[in-house]
């Protein structure tokens, strides 16, 4: 369980300092700020604050200012704000809890007094994330039991206790495997081609991530990743990644004369820490990359990220002349008020809804819809998870404009990949 933080906001370092005395028994991570700006800065930027602690004796109102800042921002509204004040005017305290303080503290108070408030927040906030914590590890044995049942259908419940404790243990070996899996050299980048749905020739490739470990069975993406994510290393694996891929490309360039366009996929750790952007722009220059030929992808659930920083992030990268790309959309069914506003180039339709266009006439008409709809906002649309030539041929009939799947190609090694892309040159010639 990580580390619970409390915020603390006052103008004056003195009693910021005092502040931090008097609560430095509580356990938890203490941070300052001493104005409303920097309290609504770190609000968004850290994780896991328990409480905001505020000072009603700050400035010009700046107090009262900071209280509404933070319960306007999506992002900051729910956490707990206790007001200290030396203000007894009833309208005044009302003021305080219809704007969102969940508790008011006047001076002057016993240390004690305060150290108990505190520590009620700081037991909900640990009742609360061991329950989220619950429900998540049900969750995924729900969905583990749900596979083996439709695997096996007369599995017995004591098989299935076992398989339970097999994911757990499963767990808990890629949590550990997973931090030395980059020095050990078990990661590897595999390359999915990316055609042009209307004349069939390849145009690009996204590079993914594939982990291989001796002792433990074949790994899918979507178990070692959320593993990285929570270990805090999909900065430096991205990374990683990012350079490997552009090696790769690069010998494709000059050895194959092969001028593709690679698409990276990027996670919201990556964003948030902001080693991204210096790193592209980095091996941009040591690889001498046509930065037109670099795509990065991102989840869908980061269009719909208040954080200022996330964004800022996002539109840098784009003004280098770095595409960007939404991967799995359709499935959260973004708003178009999101779309407009993100400095989105391409949109990729999540392979569920390909997968079921001929036996689905709502996966049909929704992906008529957002290809429609892609191009009328200006955006390239590519179609993952195509299977079929009947696929193929019908989001070419939709003017899709790129595909990926199986039927142009599965992800390959960069040696398989480098003989598919001469053997594509020979047949188109």
């Amino acid at each position: 369980m990580s580390k619970a933080k409390i915020l603390l906001v006052d103008h004056s370092v003195t009693k910021l300092t005092a502040l931090k005395s008097i609560l430095e028994s509580v356990g938890a991570k203490l941070l300052t700020a001493q104005s409303s700006d920097e309290a609504l800065l770190k609000a968004r930027k850290e994780d896991d604050i328990v409480q905001i602690i505020l000072n009603d004796q700050m400035p010009d109102m700046e107090s009262i200012k900071t209280v509404k800042l933070l319960q306007e921002e999506t992002l900051t509204r729910g956490i707990p704000i206790i007001f200290i004040t030396t203000n007894s005017e009833q309208d005044l305290l009302n003021h305080c809890f219809q704007l969102g303080t969940v508790d008011l503290i006047m001076m002057p108070f016993k240390k004690q007094y305060l150290l108990s408030k505190v520590r009620v927040f700081l037991e909900l906030w640990e009742l609360r994330t061991e329950l989220v914590l619950e429900v998540e590890k049900r969750r995924r044995v729900e969905q583990h039991l749900a596979r083996l049942v439709k695997q096996d259908p007369l599995i017995d419940l004591q098989d299935l206790g076992s398989s339970c404790d097999e994911l757990d243990q499963r767990k808990t070996s890629l949590r550990e495997n997973i931090k030395t899996a980059l020095q050990n050299n078990e990661l590897s980048v595999f390359y999915q081609p990316i055609v042009n749905v209307s004349r069939g020739r390849i145009v690009s490739c996204e590079a993914l991530l594939r982990w291989h470990n001796r002792d433990l069975d074949p790994i899918n993406p979507d178990e070692f990743i959320p593993a990285a994510e929570r270990a805090g290393l999909m900065s430096d694996i991205g990374s990683w990644v990012l350079t490997q891929a552009l090696n790769d490309a690069v010998y494709w360039r000059d050895q194959l004369h092969q001028h593709l366009s690679i698409t990276i996929n990027a996670s919201r750790q990556e964003f948030k820490g902001g080693q991204l952007f210096e790193t592209i722009k980095k091996q941009l220059a040591l690889h001498r990359w046509d930065e037109n030929l670099l795509q990065i992808e991102i989840n869908e659930s980061l269009l719909f990220n208040n954080e200022g920083k996330i964004r800022d992030h996002l539109y840098e990268i784009k003004k280098l002349g770095i595409g960007l790309s939404v991967d799995d959309f359709g499935t959260g069914y973004s708003s178009l008020k999101y779309l407009i506003k993100s400095p989105l180039d391409t949109i990729k339709i999540d392979c569920s809804l390909i997968s079921s266009i001929h036996q689905n006439a709502e996966s049909k008409s929704l992906v008529k819809t957002i290809i429609a709809m892609a191009h009328g906002l200006g955006l390239k649309v590519i179609a993952e998870g195509v299977e079929t030539r009947e696929q193929q041929e019908y989001l070419q009939h939709k003017n899709c404009d790129y595909a990926q799947g199986f039927f142009f190609g599965k992800p390959m090694a960069a040696e398989q990949f480098a003989e598919y892309l001469v053997k594509q040159k020979i047949n188109k010639s």
